[in-house]
């Protein structure tokens, strides 16, 4: 007897059975679900932010170091790297703010389906997505999300083209300026790093007050 009453003790209850006024044809637990996947997006988007990030700095140590010992080319070279890391980055954070506006307004389409009992078609979130396909980490699970929800009305046609969208070059021109902007901001924190400890920053403004300052303190000694 009491064998038999431990076992009942332990013994797991019996899982409460799924609600049965759950509508099948309703579609926002879908919708719900696609939030989630895309905040997981944005999740990961943010720690690749984060490790760019990393990887600029190192760039810029390694520029420094090549500055030192006057090797001009590989500053370039590792300067031309920080630009590409830089533009990967902007698109990371124009997809990132993309997927966020494209949660905003699912989640305004679960509100308005009270009313419209439907989803309706969203020409916003159809050009959110074509821009998030920037960002080839996100290729895939964009057109995943557009296949589903063109079944589901919200887009009116699948994303296509993918490798057409991604095919955005980073013109020479522009990386030539964001390695003179590299170089020049290395340059100038060498140079601030070889001013004596409490005597500032020397920027053009700095000059104009210490200038001025100078100026006063001559005016001064003049009068007495």
């Amino acid at each position: 007897m009491g064998s038999s009453g431990s076992k009942d003790q332990g013994a797991i209850a019996p899982r409460s059975p799924p609600p049965t006024d759950v509508d099948p044809n309703d579609p926002r637990p879908t919708v719900r679900a696609w939030i989630r996947e895309i905040n997981h997006q944005i999740f990961q988007q943010q720690k690749q932010m984060g490790d760019i990030d990393q990887s600029i700095n190192k760039a810029k140590q390694e520029i420094k170091k090549s500055l030192k010992r006057n090797d001009d080319t590989s500053a370039k070279i590792m300067a031309r790297e920080v630009a590409n890391a830089k533009k990967a980055k902007s698109r990371i954070y124009t997809a990132i703010t993309n997927m966020k506006m494209i949660n905003a307004k699912l989640n305004e389409q679960i509100i308005n389906f009270r009313i419209t009992k439907s989803l309706q078609q969203s020409g916003e979130i159809m050009h959110a997505m074509n821009e998030s396909m920037k960002v080839p980490q996100l290729r895939d699970g964009i057109q995943q999300l557009s296949i589903e929800m063109t079944k589901n009305g919200i887009l009116e046609q699948e994303i296509d083209n993918v490798m057409d969208q991604l095919d955005d070059p980073i013109d020479d021109n522009e990386v030539d300026e964001e390695v003179s902007k590299v170089i020049a901001e290395v340059q100038m924190q060498e140079q601030q790093s070889a001013v004596p400890y409490g005597m500032g920053i020397f920027t053009f403004e700095n000059l104009i007050a210490l200038d001025t300052a100078a100026r006063q303190d001559r005016q001064s000694d003049t009068k007495q």
